[in-house]
This record gives structure tokens, sequence and C-alpha cells, in this order.
């Protein structure tokens, strides 16, 4: 395992091709059980859980990693089998994909910049959030990065939307891309992660959300082979 890149977030992102679907199966097969491959009606699911799964196998490579991705049962995260040590995670849309690895908690999300959130903001952020993401500068729309950054957050403690997301709340203290996460209420989860912050890409026409420690989200190391047949 490459151990110099303990302190950083490795980061990938790609469209999703149809036409690579063969080299996604190829590429993720070492990964997964084929009982896992989504099956029935919908190609387009199919397409996405071995797009995800083709995007983890380019950044477990980089750092020397061959085994099985496991979703653990009770919560439902993804963890890799016989590493307790290395943190994956990975979320798509109709159109892409993304993919993180860090040797820390780390959460992930991506939605479309085309995409309205609208009054579903108000389910996860406080008026007060929503007013201050509104105050800071960026190319993204606010109610995107509160959507995405609360995702994100959630998936890096490991819980998902199991928890509520009213109870962490974004600090929207500077006008970079890069805020600490403070959690109002004491929550049960399944990973630690002591000091949260979450940090925002603009990357072809996504908002992309990424969470982890914040020494970490400072040093995002995006990967970039090509994913394609």
């Amino acid at each position: 395992m490459n151990q110099n890149l303990i302190g950083d977030i490795l980061l990938f992102a790609s469209t999703i091709e149809k036409e690579n679907a063969g080299y996604y199966l190829k590429q993720s097969s070492h990964l997964i059980n084929q009982e896992e491959i989504p099956n029935g009606r919908s190609d387009a699911r199919r397409l996405q859980f071995l797009a995800g799964r083709a995007a983890l196998s380019i950044l477990l490579a980089e750092v020397g990693i061959r085994a099985k991705i496991q979703r653990n049962e009770e919560w439902g995260y993804l963890s890799v089998s016989g590493y307790s040590d290395v943190f994956v995670n990975i979320s798509h849309t109709d159109k892409a994909v993304a993919a993180a690895l860090a040797f820390s908690p780390v959460g992930i999300d991506l939605e479309s910049t085309h995409r309205t959130i609208g009054k579903a903001v108000n389910r996860i952020c406080q008026p007060t959030e929503i007013s201050a993401a509104t105050e800071t500068s960026s190319t993204l729309n606010p109610e995107l990065r509160l959507w995405t950054g609360k995702e994100s957050i959630t998936k890096a403690l490991g819980t998902g939307l199991r928890i509520d997301p009213l109870k962490l709340s974004i600090r929207w203290t500077s006008q970079g891309d890069t805020f600490p996460v403070d959690l109002t209420q004491p929550i049960p989860t399944p990973r630690l992660i002591k000091k949260p912050s979450v940090r925002f890409f603009d990357w072809n026409e996504h908002c992309l959300a990424i969470c982890s420690e914040e020494k970490l989200v400072e040093n995002v190391r995006w990967i970039d082979p090509p994913i394609t047949g």
C-alpha cells in the first residue's frame, strides 16, 4: 500500500457513457460479487453501479490495493475488505460518477447544476444556514451547495440520511470553497471525524461536495486516467 498518500484525499470523477459498460464491468469485476450487480428493467441503474465500482478500482489501484468492496449491513456504507483504515465513498447522477478514497472517513456527493432543489432545502437546513450560504460568493447555487454539503457530511459519518441533517451545520465563514462543520447536537455515528470540513468543486456542470477531516479536505488529489474502453 502506498503510504505516501496517507495525507491526501484521492478524488475521481467522470461522465458515464453507455458504450463503456463492458469496460466498467471488466475494471470492477474483482471488487464485486456478481449477485451485487443490479438486474431487471433498469439498465441505467446497472450502468451507474458498475461505473461507480470502476471509479473505486482506479483509486484503489493508485494506493496499491486489490480487494473486495463490501457494504455494511447495519448502516449501508461501503468499506474495503481487509483494510479498516481505508475509507471510500461513491456518488453518481444519471450522467456522471464520482469516487473518493482517504485514510480517514470521507463522504462525497454529486449533483447536476441543472437540478432545482427548491423548498426541499428547508428539510435539511435551518433558515440561518440558508441565509449564510446565500451570502457567500460562489459560481454554484447556494441551495445546491447546502444539499450536496449535507449529503457528503452524513455519508462521511457513515450514516447517510438516517440522521437528521438539521443536527449538522455548515459554518459559512469565508468566501472560499472550504467550510467547517458543526454538530449542533450529539449524534451517535459509526464513524468519527474530529474536525469535519466540507469542500465544494464546480466540476463539469456538477456541484461536487467532499467531507472529511479539516486537514485532509485541503489536500484533494484528482486522479484522472480515462474511464473508457
